[in-house]
């Protein structure tokens, strides 16, 4: 959805527009999900347990899920190609030790 949304686009986009296409993007994932939710009240606890653990992924990640074979599997099934989910769990990996090397550091005083 996203990546097609940016192909379309004639010329690069600016940040703005990128942010932009990004919250439309989330946007109607959430909704999707949301609707999907509301359609099965008979799994609600389930889902419950499956947005709790979720949230609790994000806190322990400093407010960015790391990647599950899950997800590559996800990807690999919308078409993406084996280099391209490699080289998105390679930013997500270096970007969690960037994160966690950045927390490791000693506070200076001065």
């Amino acid at each position: 959805m996203l990546e097609h949304q940016l192909r379309s686009a004639e010329a690069r986009p600016t940040e703005t527009e990128l942010q932009q296409i990004a919250k439309r993007a989330y946007d109607e994932l959430l909704a999707d999900l949301l609707t999907g939710q509301r359609s099965q009240p008979w799994a609600a606890e389930e889902q419950r347990t499956a947005n709790q653990a979720m949230i609790q992924r994000l806190m322990d990640n400093g407010g960015h899920a790391s990647v599950s074979e899950r997800d590559i599997d996800q990807r690999l099934a919308e078409g993406w190609s084996e280099d391209r989910t490699a080289n998105m769990a390679q930013v997500v990996r270096l970007r969690e030790k960037e994160r966690s090397s950045r927390s490791d550091a000693p506070v200076s005083s001065g």
